[in-house]
């Protein structure tokens, strides 16, 4: 081949290099517009990484329970129709009752109840924490003819039983001649064969309630209290395993 022919040769494949640098060029800035007008145009073009999982929720508190002491508002001393209706002992709409007392004040002649509320905090309700009953004992004389019909230990024929659940609140109504004990029943014991039936030391069998200052019906930790009577001078009462919190 002659030189002049080489160079033409080597003319025309410059010439087409350069063509092809350009193709190329030009499929590069093409493709760059194209990616930038979809991502900003079509977002379906979009290519995103997927965020990451959501942590999985973390499991509620469990249920605890506080221990709140309470007390009535002070009264007149006397019998059922001066104690009756003034002394609620109520733990709220989230409680039950663990003890309760009478005190009495010399001083003023007045009384009132203390008493003990074992609270919920935290935590969702189980199946234990039944909804509320309201109940009461079978009217009947606030005494005999002899005391005026005003006499604390005909509070023998009224025994409040909220079986295995627990009591949140009592008080005693009492009206004309007669009385009868309003109490409300909440939550479920999680061992109803684990109850303790207890009683006080003897006390006197009162006319007033004065005469019951100091005495006290208490449970023992870890339990609530579910029934109480005073019956031969004495109070009995019940108390059962706390609800089950899981």
């Amino acid at each position: 081949m002659s030189s002049k022919n080489r160079t033409k040769v080597r003319r025309r494949l410059r010439h087409a290099m350069r063509c092809a640098l350009v193709v190329i060029a030009f499929a590069f800035a093409f493709a760059f517009a194209f990616a930038w007008w979809s991502r900003r145009s079509w977002p379906m073009f979009r290519f995103e990484p997927s965020p990451p999982p959501s942590p999985p929720p973390s499991p509620p508190p469990l249920m605890t329970f506080e221990f709140e002491r309470m007390r009535t508002p002070n009264g007149p001393n006397g019998g059922p129709k001066e104690y009756g209706n003034a002394h609620p002992l109520d733990c709220g709409s989230n409680g039950a009752m663990t003890t309760f007392s009478f005190a009495y004040d010399d001083g003023e002649d007045e009384i009132h109840n203390e008493y003990e509320c074992a609270v919920a905090r935290n935590g969702r309700p189980t199946s234990a924490m039944l909804s509320p009953i309201e109940k009461s004992t079978l009217g009947g004389p606030s005494g005999s003819k002899m005391s005026g019909r005003d006499a604390m230990w005909d509070l023998d024929q009224h025994v409040v039983d909220c079986g295995n659940r627990f009591l949140r609140k009592w008080v005693l109504r009492q009206w004309s001649h007669s009385m009868k004990i309003v109490y409300t029943c909440a939550w479920q014991t999680s061992d109803a064969g684990a109850c303790e039936h207890r009683q006080t030391t003897q006390i006197p069998r009162a006319r007033k309630a004065s005469e019951w200052a100091n005495v006290e019906l208490a449970c023992s930790p870890e339990k609530f209290m579910t029934a109480f009577r005073f019956a031969e001078d004495r109070f009995a009462y019940t108390c059962c395993p706390k609800p089950n919190v899981h």
